[in-house]
């Protein structure tokens, strides 16, 4: 009996001590699935720390092309301390940025400089999988390491474009994230929930 308490109290202090949710999502460009996008959220005490992975291939032109996204991040207390993105096409690196807070700024480095921001950010990117952005003017992209516009379409629809002219969409129903629609220059790429 008291073995049976003892698991019981330890597994209640790990749930306790680590919360974490998953979301699953499927790529798909004209109509067909070209891969799969997991997001998840764990939260440790002070720490709220995110991970997102996208896998996907399609065929463009004459070519087949893979697409693989990694981010991982970082909060504490509310506020983001570090984030690691990368793209690869075809297995190697098109786009990264390291993102770090020093306590007054934020370091950043991306395959093209190095630089900084100065204000704390409290939503960025990563958390429009878990939260829908209400009231929200401006989005961080950890990508990128920049704050762009975030526009409320209503009905649960919400638009924010960065410079190379992609559009992104993002849309809730119940305050949950059901899609993600860009604009690319291959087409419209949907991220749709999976049930």
């Amino acid at each position: 009996m008291n073995i049976k308490l003892f698991f019981l109290t330890v597994g209640m202090f790990g749930m306790l001590q680590a919360n974490a949710q998953t979301r699953k999502y499927e790529v798909v460009l004209s109509g067909n699935k070209i891969g799969e996008l997991t997001a998840t959220k764990t939260v440790k005490g002070a720490f709220t720390t995110y991970k997102l992975e996208s896998k996907s291939e399609a065929k463009v032109l004459f070519s087949t092309k893979k697409n693989y996204v990694l981010m991982d991040v970082t909060y504490k207390d509310g506020i983001l301390v570090s984030s690691y993105c990368k793209n690869e096409i075809n297995d190697e690196v098109d786009n990264y940025a390291s993102i770090n807070w020093d306590g007054s700024k934020y370091n950043i480095t991306n395959e093209k400089k190095k630089f900084t921001h100065p204000t704390q950010v409290k939503y960025s990117v990563i958390s429009l999988y878990f939260s829908e952005p209400k009231g929200m003017t401006q989005l961080f992209t950890e990508r990128i390491g920049e704050v762009y516009p975030l526009t409320d379409l209503g009905s649960g629809k919400y638009e924010y474009k960065i410079p190379n002219g992609d559009k992104n969409v993002y849309v809730y129903k119940n305050g949950e994230l059901v899609e993600t629609e860009r604009k690319t220059i291959i087409g419209t790429v949907y991220v749709k929930l999976v049930k």
